[in-house]
């Protein structure tokens, strides 16, 4: 059997008997006006101590007093430290403090690396024109010039002859004794003096054609041929009408199928231009006894391309009709007149 005995607080006092090996665990509290000197306990008559029931012991248990030390026991040694308690929740974030002092400035970093160029900026405004520059001196005289007509590789040049060549251009001599040198070719000895030109435009074709005696009908008229270009041939047409007035007429026909055709006078713009068939360009004219009717080619011009796409053509037809005042014609009754050019 073991006993522990805890010294009560001033007001009261706890007495705590433990059996081991079949015993039985009491606790009692006694309560007092002052420190206690003994403690009651009940003692059977095998040596146990019990607590006992109230103020007396049961039948066949001893009262025993018990004395109770007042005096203070040395301090037992500091027990173990407990396990960390579950940490709290996080309080609320404070109030941000006042800004510190500007620090001092630090060092000079290390220069970077150069950066890629910018963009070109916009070009600036021209400046002003300088001034004009002082003339500058005379050129000493050159020889004078002396022409000698076509070229000859059997006379002799001196310097200053000039001649004509075959190629259009001109050409004067650089030096004395000059013979059988070709001037294109000889440019130690000839310099060019005029460059020949370009070609002028040799495409406009003009057409001027007469006639002076009317066919019967506009399915018998007089014809004839004003100009052919690629696939294309150009008709003049005399005829008359109700006598004695007379009419005149351009038409174009053409040699290769599905070519086209747009005539200024046409409402229905481009057609397609079948061979075998002919058709009008520009305005017809009808001539009466005394009175002269014209259609010039100031009008417009007729489209003409060539199905393969290889000719074009602009053609300008202009045409005039007469009858003398006698019912004959004093001059050409008709006259087919105009231009066209090719490409």
């Amino acid at each position: 059997m073991f006993t522990r005995l805890i010294k009560p607080a001033p007001i009261a006092v706890a007495i705590l008997v433990v059996a081991i090996g079949g015993g039985a665990a009491f606790g009692a509290s006694h309560r007092a006006s002052k420190r206690p000197t003994s403690a009651l306990a009940c003692l059977s008559s095998k040596g146990s101590l019990v607590l006992p029931s109230g103020v007396s012991c049961a039948k066949g248990l001893s009262i025993v007093h018990l004395p109770l030390s007042t005096a203070r026991g040395p301090r037992g040694a500091t027990g173990r430290t407990g396990p960390a308690g579950t940490p709290g929740a996080t309080g609320s974030q404070g109030s941000a403090g006042a800004t510190g002092l500007t620090g001092a400035i630090g060092a000079t970093g290390a220069t970077g690396s150069q950066g890629s160029a910018g963009a070109t900026g916009a070009t600036g405004t021209p400046g002003a024109t300088g001034a004009t520059g002082a003339a500058g001196a005379t050129g000493a005289t050159g020889p004078p010039v002396s022409f000698k007509g076509a070229y000859s590789a059997g006379t002799t040049y001196a310097v200053g002859d000039a001649v004509s060549y075959t190629n259009g251009s001109s050409y004067i001599s650089l030096q004395a004794a000059n013979t059988g040198n070709t001037p294109p070719s000889s440019p130690t000895f000839w310099s060019v003096l005029a460059s020949a030109g370009a070609n002028g435009n040799t495409s406009i074709t003009n057409y001027h054609q007469t006639i002076t005696t009317p066919g019967s009908s506009s399915s018998a008229p007089a014809t004839v041929t004003l100009g052919t270009v690629g696939p294309f041939t150009i008709t003049g047409e005399y005829f008359t009408t109700t006598a004695p007035s007379v009419e005149a007429e351009t038409f174009v026909s053409t040699s290769q199928n599905h070519s086209a055709m747009d005539d200024f006078n046409a409402s229905a713009g481009t057609s397609d231009f079948l061979t075998g068939t002919s058709k009008q360009a520009g305005t017809a004219v009808v001539g009466s006894p005394g009175t002269p009717q014209f259609a010039g080619s100031t009008y417009g011009s007729t489209t003409l391309e060539s199905q393969d796409g290889l000719t074009f053509v602009n053609l300008f037809p202009g045409v005039g009709a007469y009858v003398g005042s006698g019912g004959g014609a004093t001059e050409p009754a008709c006259t087919f007149f105009g231009y066209y050019d090719s490409y």
